[in-house]
């Protein structure tokens, strides 16, 4: 069960993955065949901005805590979303034009990138709704 501070950024996290959704299929209706508008990682993920810490001691390089206290974490025992959706959408983000400038001459190939990322972030979106 999470806290009332849980659920306000539980309900940050979903507003960001619909909003990831309507800038992909907003570049894919204009013809934009750039897909770094769209924000994935723990440095645009509320969760992971208060549970994906790590603490520096003296006598430790790095103890990492993270993910500790995550709702996500709590349910799936993987640190770093390792046990999500999120993991294919960063595969198919490595994936894009910022790897693959293929995508950008290639019709064919991009509409298939944006139908696979579709799909990956639909299902990342409704990991998350299930969390309730």
């Amino acid at each position: 069960m999470m806290t009332k501070y849980q659920k306000k950024l539980h309900k940050e996290v979903v507003e960001h993955w619909y909003q990831n959704l309507d800038i992909l299929i907003l570049n894919y209706l204009s013809g934009n065949n750039l897909f770094n508008y769209i924000s994935i990682g723990s440095s645009s993920c509320p969760f992971c901005g208060v549970y994906n810490v790590y603490n520096i001691s003296m006598y430790d390089d790095y103890d990492c805590d993270g993910c500790v206290g995550c709702p996500i974490y709590l349910i799936t025992k993987e640190r770093y979303c390792r046990a999500t959706p999120h993991v294919k959408i960063e595969k198919l983000y490595k994936e894009t034009n910022i790897y693959n400038p293929m995508l950008h001459y290639n019709k064919k190939l991009r509409k298939n990138m944006y139908y696979r990322l579709y799909r990956a972030i639909s299902k990342e979106i409704n990991f998350l709704l299930s969390l309730k």
